[in-house]
């Protein structure tokens, strides 16, 4: 059953475009079992997320109290059975959904999602029984109601045998100015001015805000954008890695390839809905890409083994 587009469904989205200006890229939305399109935007989101993410993992090099780039942490210190003794952040993350209670006495994995306790109940027994002293871990915590933010952690054991302790620290890169955005992502840019690669971006936008219709040629590009053909020609590719028409291809794939997996449309409103007049058509182009049907595609989905 399709859910009404309320306030309170739509509320992780309208969270997680608030991180996103403010440049925190680590956040993602809670999944649901539900099938339909929010469920299918939602997924959408939180891939462009992990990309924005992961693209900016370059600026890992920039110093930790660089004005681009800042490294976040919290610490905690766990007693043997995994409660907090004390503990201590940085940002404000955590600091907001704690600024009124006293954490300190509470299971640490109350931090965590529900859907991710079993797996830390897991490792951390598993940790307990070994050797290492220490433990590398991709936390998944819940700060908020509605978003999980996966911060790379370490999982550290001190004391004795008799009186053994453990000390989590995660950290996340952080970007509170906007200066990350007037600075070029590789190297093959660098000679490209900050105005033309913003124009760049602008037909980056043009092209996914349309990317249910047939993709534009250069040259009407060029005319919407006020700009001439061999500069979309030239530069579009060194600024986003492909041509215009490539990157729609590779994302009206994408998003059918969502609503595939994340909904329970049929293929045929499937097609409609990406702006096919037929469904056969919809299979062709989808099998020229993936080399799999969209039938052969959800079913595969659906049973990893087949």
């Amino acid at each position: 059953m399709e859910r009404e587009l309320t306030r309170e469904s739509l509320a992780g989205v309208h969270r997680m475009l608030y991180e996103i200006a403010k440049g925190n890229f680590a956040y993602q939305i809670k999944r649901t079992n539900h099938r339909d399109e929010l469920e299918g935007l939602i997924a959408l989101l939180n891939i462009t997320v992990q990309k924005l993410n992961k693209n900016r993992n370059q600026f890992l090099w920039f110093k930790r109290y660089n004005e681009i780039v800042t490294i976040r942490t919290s610490s905690f210190l766990l007693s043997n059975d995994l409660k907090i003794i004390d503990y201590k952040w940085e940002g404000s993350a955590l600091k907001k959904n704690t600024q009124s209670l006293d954490i300190r006495g509470n299971d640490f994995e109350m931090l965590l999602m529900s859907g991710y306790r079993r797996q830390w109940r897991k490792d951390i027994q598993k940790f307990i029984k070994g050797e290492p002293t220490f433990i590398k871990l991709l936390l998944r915590y819940e700060f908020y109601k509605h978003l999980e933010i996966k911060q790379p952690s370490v999982l550290t054991k001190v004391g004795g045998k008799n009186e053994i302790k453990f000390i989590v620290t995660s950290s996340y890169l952080d970007i509170q100015k906007d200066e990350l955005f007037n600075v070029t992502e590789n190297s093959r840019i660098n000679k490209i001015s900050i105005w033309n690669q913003q124009l760049f971006r602008n037909i980056e936008e043009y092209i996914l805000d349309h990317i249910k219709e047939p993709p534009r040629k250069n040259y009407e590009l060029a005319r919407i954008f006020n700009t001439n053909e061999h500069k979309i020609k030239t530069g579009f590719k060194k600024v986003v890695g492909l041509t215009p028409a490539q990157y729609h291809k590779k994302h009206r794939i994408i998003q059918s390839k969502i609503l595939i997996e994340n909904t329970d449309y049929s293929l045929q409103d499937i097609a409609v809905k990406m702006g096919f007049k037929t469904y056969p058509k919809f299979s062709r182009y989808f099998k020229r890409e993936v080399k799999m049907t969209p039938k052969g595609y959800r079913k595969r989905r659906k049973n990893p083994s087949i």
